[in-house]
């Protein structure tokens, strides 16, 4: 606590190791599609799109906060589906954000092993 009484904020600290592995996943999948050779656009795409994603979750968690208009849920998994999942992952994260909505957090995941799965299959293939 400060001198005010009030708690200081803390710069992210993960809850535990599963949030490790998260970030992981996140942090390691754009290097991974570099490596792989895959089509300059779609890791543009995904980088763009995770930025987006990073502000629409400090956005709405700011609302959140101060009681304003919210982004809809479905607005913010448009946003991971389209390719800003890996921006999405750190967000969650840093600004404790949808991390206990169970609902959420399975449509999150699903989003995410879509995308996998799919540059997996492509390669694969």
């Amino acid at each position: 606590m400060n001198r005010k009484g009030r708690r200081r904020r803390r710069f992210f600290i993960p809850y535990g190791w599963i949030d490790v592995f998260k970030l992981l996943i996140a942090a390691l999948f754009l290097p991974g599609l570099y490596v792989l050779n895959a089509p300059q656009p779609a890791l543009y795409g995904y980088i763009g799109m995770s930025v987006v994603a990073f502000i629409a979750y400090a956005a709405d968690k700011r609302r959140s906060k101060k009681g304003g208009w919210r982004t809809p849920e479905a607005t913010l998994h448009w946003i991971e589906f389209l390719g800003g999942w890996p921006g999405a992952v750190p967000a969650q994260l840093l600004f404790r954000h949808k991390t206990r909505k169970s609902v959420f957090q399975i449509t999150f995941w699903a989003i995410v092993a879509a995308h996998i799965g799919f540059w997996v299959w492509l390669y694969v293939m």
